[in-house]
């Protein structure tokens, strides 16, 4: 078999991956015309398989390790003993690696956003109740961790919080702030009383080991408003929220948001931009499907792009429903998760349609089995 045959079989996956990869290993073997090589490998013939049939079956598992079969066969073929080496032993470091880190989805939680009872229709929450009771049903469905989604910290009562998170043995992730935008028209590009509330809203997500989502609340520019001025102000804003975060052991998190709900920072490379630019250690960037969805073309190109920085996912079908419920490429999305190592959230924000619990089951009856298949 010819290395360019070998190539286009290796972009297959599932039943031709195991063959492809069982042909390379008879090649191997038989070109070293080693005889106790064979016998090596025949004695594990039936662990291969098993290992070739659960690599296959791992969403971007195959595209990980496939390229050094390639480059390993390539050397062999041009008889480049020391290409061979250096290919092998790159191979055996991804796949210690893979081991090492049980694939980073062991990691990988679900939550779910959720708001006080009197949060208003501009808050993307399914649940709106008391936020204990939130907690409580966020826990009995299954959900790892709740978002809070707040207009004041003064909305959360820490010691009661505490307690409730603990019984149900759940966590808060991240304390989100859009309601400051959107409710109270607060925000970063433009002086007022902003700054304060996101600080206030830092030492309440200390208390919880939880992160802080700048989202909406860094505005928009105004009509007639140079750019750069707008942006200058945003950046003071961010530079005086990290130095609270920081001592706290806050992380703050950009998210882009779509050209229709704001005109600043509405995709992954702007958003990379921006936090690069703050330069702070507990600044990161947080990407939301939903968004990236209308700004970015392409899933791949943006979360590898950003991977060092990403630390927090929001996920939604296109239509803000739940996940399942629109047609956004969810198993490309997870493989991508995948390869680029995420190990943290994935949090729904999602519209409680057609019904608040319905919407919360689906979701988290979508997310869990594929998390489960990244661990098998």
């Amino acid at each position: 078999m010819t290395t360019a045959r070998f190539r286009v079989l290796g972009r297959k996956d599932g039943l031709v991956a195991r063959v492809v990869q069982a042909i390379e290993a008879q090649i191997l073997a038989g070109t070293t015309h080693n005889p106790l090589l064979i016998l090596l490998l025949d004695s594990i013939r039936d662990l291969m398989a098993e290992v070739r049939t659960q690599v296959a079956q791992q969403p971007g598992l195959f595209q990980r390790v496939m390229p050094t079969h390639i480059r390993i066969l390539e050397r062999v073929a041009s008889r480049d003993a020391k290409g061979a080496r250096q290919a092998m032993r790159e191979h055996l470091l991804i796949a210690l690696t893979i081991q090492r880190d049980g694939s980073k989805a062991d990691h990988l939680k679900i939550g779910l956003a959720v708001a006080a009872a009197d949060a208003p229709p501009s808050a993307f929450v399914v649940f709106r109740d008391d936020l204990c009771r939130c907690v409580d049903r966020c826990a009995a469905l299954g959900y790892d961790g709740v978002e809070l989604a707040l207009r004041f910290a003064g909305e959360v009562s820490v010691p009661e919080m505490k307690r409730r998170l603990a019984a149900a043995g759940i966590e808060v992730p991240c304390i989100s702030s859009g309601q400051v935008f959107a409710a109270d028209h607060l925000y970063f590009t433009h002086p007022d009383a902003a700054v304060e509330r996101i600080t206030d809203m830092i030492r309440l997500a200390a208390e919880f080991g939880a992160k802080v989502n700048t989202g909406r609340v860094r505005g928009t520019i105004h009509p007639g408003e140079a750019a750069e001025a707008a942006t200058a102000r945003y950046l003071q804003c961010m530079d005086r929220c990290a130095d609270v975060a920081e001592p706290l052991g806050v992380e703050l998190i950009v998210e882009p948001v779509n050209r229709y709900e704001v005109n600043f920072i509405n995709n992954c490379e702007e958003g990379l931009e921006v936090v690069r630019r703050i330069g702070r250690p507990r600044v990161k960037l947080m990407l939301d499907l939903f968004h990236m969805n209308i700004e970015d073309a392409s899933f791949r190109e943006a979360f590898v792009s950003a991977k060092d920085y990403i630390t927090y996912v929001h996920v939604a079908d296109s239509n803000r429903l739940a996940p399942g419920w629109g047609h956004l490429p969810f198993d490309e999305v997870f493989a991508i998760l995948y390869e680029i190592g995420y190990d943290g959230y994935l949090t729904a924000e999602i519209l409680p349609k057609p019904a608040p619990d319905l919407a919360a089951r689906q979701a988290v009856k979508f997310l869990r089995p594929r998390i489960e298949g990244l661990r098998r």
